[in-house]
């Protein structure tokens, strides 16, 4: 399994911040990131704001298209 599959089955869990996510995966930061910033480039995952005193971006997989 990729690190790609690996965390697009972490984030159907869930909704799940950058540093929730990370946190979880365990895997060096770069990697990490480039792994989530891919996915989302490429629209298999979505981020929404939750507004709270910090603004949080909440991950998740996108919905497929049907």
């Amino acid at each position: 399994m990729t690190r790609a599959e690996a965390l697009k089955k972490l984030l159907a869990l869930g909704e799940l911040s950058r540093d929730e996510a990370y946190a979880v995966t365990g895997w060096p930061f770069h990697e990490f990131e480039q792994v989530l910033d891919s996915l989302v480039d490429a629209g298999e995952v979505i981020y929404g704001d939750r507004c709270t005193s910090r603004q949080v971006r909440l991950y998740r997989v996108a919905a497929p298209c049907l």
